[in-house]
């Protein structure tokens, strides 16, 4: 029987069990209730969207709130205020700290990588900056990512294409991945390209989670 057998036999199940969950579970099973707060941070300026929209009603419009399914205040971004939120946070960014380093350092080469390939008259430079949850970097080469991809999330390290229009639907796409990747920590990559063979890359289930999320741009 499956519960019976020694401590080998365990194992054994116990990595058969973890292989069946990557090939055929849901990695929402993996967000164990942390998406809808905390872990997005400001899809776009107010100008491009909707400031009225205020879906949890605490006074901050949603292209403001960092949590804008969840009642916060406005000094904390639109989240709640309350300490186990702070830690919940610090744990989610430890949880997927590896990935948020291998970001850094595909950051860090795109840098030298984009300055040695473009000339020195031009004006095209990665440019830094941090949006709340995640540090962005804009105008990368992005060398190895495949032409069609306009930016990469890896950790909470976002990387946009050079020349590419960073608006309110390409933030709220990456901010997904950014949440993705706080839930799931250092297993995410492994789910997300076993999610890719099976279910092809543009129909896996991370995949369709980000581009749910752009919907927050038509409110």
């Amino acid at each position: 029987m499956f519960l019976g057998g020694t401590s080998a036999d365990w194992r054994g199940k116990a990595f058969a069990a973890a292989l069946a969950f990557f090939l055929f579970g849901s990695p929402g099973a993996l967000d164990v209730g942390l998406p809808s707060c905390g872990y997005a941070f400001a899809t776009s300026p107010c100008a491009t969207m909707n400031t009225s929209s205020d879906r949890d009603g605490d006074g901050v419009p949603d292209c403001q709130d960092q949590c804008p399914n969840v009642s916060g205040t406005s000094g904390n971004g639109g989240c709640p205020d309350s300490w186990w939120q702070s830690i919940l946070n610090v744990l989610a960014h430890a949880w997927t700290s590896v990935n948020t380093l291998l970001g850094y350092l595909y950051g860090a080469f795109t840098y030298a990588w984009t300055a040695v390939t473009t000339s020195s008259e031009s004006n095209d430079r990665v440019t830094i900056s941090y949006n709340g949850q995640a540090m962005e970097f804009q105008g990368s080469a992005l060398p190895f990512i495949r032409r069609k991809m306009d930016a990469v999330t890896i950790g909470a390290t976002v990387h946009y294409r050079r020349g590419v229009n960073v608006d309110c639907r390409s933030r709220a796409h990456e901010a997904e991945h950014v949440r993705q990747y706080l839930s799931w920590g250092p297993l995410y990559l492994i789910a997300y390209a076993g999610l890719s063979i099976i279910q092809g890359y543009d129909n896996n289930l991370f995949e369709r989670q980000a581009r749910a999320a752009e919907a927050v741009c038509d409110e």
